[in-house]
């Protein structure tokens, strides 16, 4: 071999290497080497062939020894510098080149580490963009920041120390690299064949391959890198990190090492990858790439401080990635392979229309708990409305990793197209500030909080604007707007009110499911869900029209002070007016203050009306929690607040439950209607035993009826709902001709009485125009609501339920004796 010269040699092994076989150039060179002379261009094409086959090591000690033999060799010097940076040995990279100026490389390695103006100032022709970047022209900028960068490359020369060589056995590590051919030669084999089966879209022939070949040689570099890549390209990110670790190369990459940081990232590991990245030696922490890592992993948690980023509590990585470690390399590679055919299956029996078959595929292959086959598994029966049972495949992917951030994601999702947001916020709460700081987790809550009209609440889970996905920050925006935009302060006191609401929906829900789990043994989460979600959505609809009331109210003077500002000159004409102005706009105020009491009560009664079973029950299992304060009983006010409650059910079950089912047909129409109409008798009736109940039995049988129908409310079996039959109500008597004239003439007569006063005073009283307007005005009103209340008696306290409803909201006897003591308590 050594005959035909080292230009032959480096000419065939040139050769190999444009055609992709590193494994036979590398042969030829270190067969030369072996038997001929040391030669730096040899050396050289060497350690090119040994790095692209993943021999990092063995290629930095050849370009030591190239250097050692031609110290004075640009392109080896060139090649040196460049592997070194490459594995962010940037020391001993800027050492390779001594004292020489060699500005373009000296530069180029000072901007790997992040030192921008060394680099700028070292090769200003070179790095222009550099010099826009450290302060252009302001040369104060640029000084300051170079003062900082000598400190830290200073640190990194003294951190590194001086530069020591360890002997290398080159003989021995020529022979190895040439008995190594054949090994070479099949990973190089094997990733190709992986390369064209991705390709082409078949990833579980190209697991099987690189499985095939992990079995014949299961340390090899290029095989670990490859596999781990493939991995990661199938989404199965803890098997690639898993791979990545199992590589024994010393120095790795900094490309290697970025993926290892990449693949945490996704994991949503954020300050595992910032640890891992503070564990590396400082000079390889400096290469751009990693800070990059660092970077992005504090954008993903919302850009934290450093400091609460720091004591955020680890997520057991090695924990999960045990299992993986401690097996062969080639079952990674198998069970990805196996997943990899899953999903095909699947996929494939989708596009054919079979839904049900890809499902059943997928269930099949959740024996081993793949977190990927159940991930799959979970969205393919959430899209087909199966919410139960993606809640367990979901549950099933908790207990393989609970700090997984997808499974943790997609457990809150199904809660809450169930309608269980008690549970969604508990889990979300549950989680380690890392995993709760995950973009994919903010986002669900800010959902859940916006849906139930808590805005600040929402704007606060998104977190910073940038760290923000696109379409998050376009609801960001909105949200900011919304929620009073750079006035803070309204800000502040609704972030307040939404915390209030929270506390106070938890704290009122509570009673009502103990009560609930109390009547109901065997009571389910759906059925939880029903109660918990009607007093979420009555404490949040209040929060909402209470503030439109707010809004409307302060718009009145804004308008009116609007309205001035733009007549202009116009606007000296009502100077004389002021009182008359403040007038109308307080009086504007009080009716848009009133018409928002009537909104809410209305969006109110709406609301009730479209879940009359959700009302029914709420309200039938808070009167059981009432009632089980045996001092209360004897407390008239609380009878009165019991009876209110009574027809609130009543009223529910006889008007709204039927309407609930809409258009049936006659007879399922008469018959619900009938069965609603008895189920209110029967709720009525206990108003009485209530009221003026004869003995300690009349309270037992109003909590038996009321327990009965919690439990028919909860299962949702209607028809076992209490009924009582109608009561027979006899005629009225029937009066004469005479009886209904003087009746006719007396409310005539009463209703008339002042107009007439009116009109037959005014030729003597003399009053004046306003004066006899208003007393007409007056008199027509007594006569109109005079014949309404003989045409209805019960007019009164329908006008009284009206007011009712206009009032603040719903209050309990103790709730307002803490209003009234506390008034007191303030009075001097």
């Amino acid at each position: 071999m050594s005959s035909t010269g080292p230009a032959a040699v480096l000419e065939a092994a040139e050769l190999c290497a444009a055609a992709g076989d590193h494994a036979d150039a590398a042969h030829l060179l270190a067969d030369a080497l072996v038997t001929g002379p040391a030669d730096a261009d040899l050396l050289r094409a060497l350690a090119e062939a040994q790095s692209a086959i993943g021999w990092d090591g063995c290629a930095l000690a050849l370009l030591a020894e190239a250097h050692r033999t031609a110290p004075d060799d640009e392109a080896v010097i060139t090649a040196r510098n460049a592997s070194l940076r490459e594995h962010g040995r940037f020391v001993e990279a800027l050492a390779v080149l001594g004292t020489t100026p060699h500005r373009a490389l000296r530069a180029g390695t000072y901007a790997d580490m992040g030192l921008p103006v060394l680099a700028v100032e070292t090769d200003p022709t070179g790095r222009r963009g550099l010099w826009w970047r450290t302060g252009g022209p302001v040369a104060a900028l640029r000084a300051r920041r170079r003062r900082d960068e000598d400190e830290i490359l200073t640190g990194l020369v003294e951190a590194a120390g001086p530069a020591t060589r360890t002997p290398v056995d080159m003989p021995a590590l020529l022979t190895r690299i040439v008995n190594g051919t054949d090994q070479d030669r099949d990973a190089i084999a094997a990733c190709r064949a992986s390369v064209e089966h991705m390709d082409a879209g078949r990833p579980a022939e190209a697991a099987t391959v690189l499985a095939d070949a992990l079995r014949r040689d299961s340390t090899h570099p290029l095989l670990l890198r490859r596999a781990a890549r493939v991995a990661e390209q199938l989404d199965r990110l803890a098997p690639a990190l898993a791979l990545y670790r199992r590589i024994t190369v010393d120095p790795s990459p900094v490309a290697a090492l970025v993926r290892q940081g990449t693949l945490l990232i996704r994991m949503h590991r954020l300050p595992e990858a910032v640890r891992f990245v503070e564990g590396l030696p400082a000079e390889t922490a400096r290469a751009l790439p990693l800070r990059r890592i660092v970077a992005t992993a504090h954008d993903a948690a919302g850009r934290p401080d450093p400091q609460t980023m720091a004591a955020w509590p680890p997520l057991p990585v090695e924990d999960l990635l045990g299992p993986l470690a401690t097996g062969p390399a080639a079952d990674l590679m198998d069970a990805t392979a196996s997943a990899a055919d899953t999903l095909h299956r699947a996929r494939r029996a989708d596009e054919q229309g079979d839904e049900q078959a890809a499902v059943d595929v997928l269930t099949a292959a959740t024996g081993d708990g793949d977190p990927q086959i159940l991930k799959e598994l979970w969205g393919r029966l959430s899209r087909a409305g199966r919410e139960e049972e993606a809640l367990v495949r979901a549950g099933e992917l908790a207990a393989t990793d609970p700090n997984d951030v997808d499974g943790v994601t997609e457990r809150i999702m199904t809660l809450h197209w169930l309608g269980r947001t008690r549970e969604a916020l508990d889990l979300i709460a549950a989680q380690p500030a890392a995993v709760r700081a995950a973009p994919c987790v903010r986002e669900p809550r800010s959902y859940l909080y916006e849906r139930h009209r808590l805005p600040v609440l929402a704007l606060d889970a998104i977190g910073a604007g940038p760290t923000a996905s696109a379409w998050q920050r376009g609801r960001r925006r909105l949200l900011w707007w919304a929620t009073g935009g750079p006035l803070w302060m309204i800000r502040r006191r609704m972030r307040d009110a939404d915390r209030a609401a929270l506390a106070s929906w938890q704290a009122d829900a509570l009673p009502l499911l103990s009560t609930l789990d109390a009547t109901v043994p065997s009571a389910t989460a759906a059925m939880r869900a029903v109660v918990d979600r009607q007093v979420l959505d009555r404490t949040t609809r209040t929060l909402y029209w209470r503030r439109v009331t707010v809004v409307a109210v302060a718009a009145v003077p804004l308008i009116a002070g609007l309205s001035l500002i733009a007549a202009g000159p116009a606007a000296s004409a009502v100077a004389g007016h002021i009182p008359v102005i403040v007038l109308l706009i307080v009086a504007a105020q009080v009716l848009a203050a009133v018409l928002g009491r009537v909104a809410r009560a209305w969006a109110i009664r709406r609301s009730r009306r479209a879940e009359p079973r959700a009302v029914a029950l709420t309200e039938t299992l808070a009167l059981l929690g009432e009632l089980q304060q045996v001092g209360r009983r004897n407390e008239l006010r609380w009878r009165r607040f019991w009876l209110e409650r009574l027809e609130r059910i009543a009223s529910a079950v006889e008007h709204d439950l039927p309407a609930v089912f809409g258009l049936v047909d006659a007879d399922t129409h008469r018959r619900l209607a009938e069965g609603g109409q008895g189920a209110a008798r029967a709720v009525r009736q206990l108003k009485f035993l209530v009221a003026a109940p004869s003995s300690a039995d009349a309270w037992r049988r109003v909590e038996e009826v009321l327990r009965h129908n919690a439990g028919a409310l909860a299962t949702g079996e209607l028809g076992r709902l209490r009924r009582a039959a109608a009561v027979a109500v006899p005629a009225p008597l029937r009066r004469s001709r005479r009886a209904v004239a003087v009746a006719i003439l007396r409310m005539a007569l009463f209703a008339g009485l002042p107009l007439v006063a009116v009109y037959m005073a005014q030729p003597w009283l003399k009053f004046s125009g306003t004066v006899h307007d208003w007393a007409k005005v007056v008199g027509l009103a007594w006569a109109l609501l005079y014949v309404l209340l003989h045409l209805d008696p019960t007019l009164r306290e329908k006008l009284g339920t009206v007011l009712a409803a206009l009032s603040p909201g719903e209050q309990r006897p103790d709730a307002v004796a803490r209003i009234r003591d506390s008034g007191r308590s303030a009075a001097p």
